[in-house]
């Protein structure tokens, strides 16, 4: 039992450095812009079922990215001029983020292949 207690402690500590929620537009400058590593970015809403299915594909490539990437969620009701700026039109709405630019993006929920590509663009970045 205290084996599990001490594995889902870290599960959890890996989930909190791999994966941020944007709660404050003041955060996307040091958080996403100035990020030492890719940002893949996740424009969704909490309405968004396409968004839901896809949340946790994502958050389980960051954890097991063991910090190449580090995935930064942004909820569109929340933050609108964010997602205004980005032109976000549809979501789900996933941006690679690099040194400050967009490397690559996508609207709605891709197929594995198409995940799994966009996340090894990410490790690559970091390289």
């Amino acid at each position: 039992e205290q084996a599990a207690m001490a594995e889902a402690k870290q599960v959890l500590q890996s989930f909190d450095e791999a994966v941020i929620e944007l709660k404050d537009y003041n955060d996307w400058v040091p958080v996403v812009m100035k990020s030492k590593v890719p940002v893949i970015l996740d424009c969704f809403a909490d309405w968004c079922n396409p968004c839901q299915k896809l949340m946790p594909i994502l958050e389980k490539k960051a954890i097991e990215a063991n910090g190449k990437f580090k995935l930064v969620k942004l909820n569109i009701d929340l933050l609108p001029e964010i997602a205004n700026g980005l032109k976000v039109r549809s979501i789900p709405a996933v941006f690679l983020v690099s040194n400050g630019s967009v490397m690559d993006t996508f609207v709605g929920m891709p197929n594995q292949e198409r995940i799994d590509d966009f996340v090894n663009t990410a490790l690559l970045l970091d390289s």
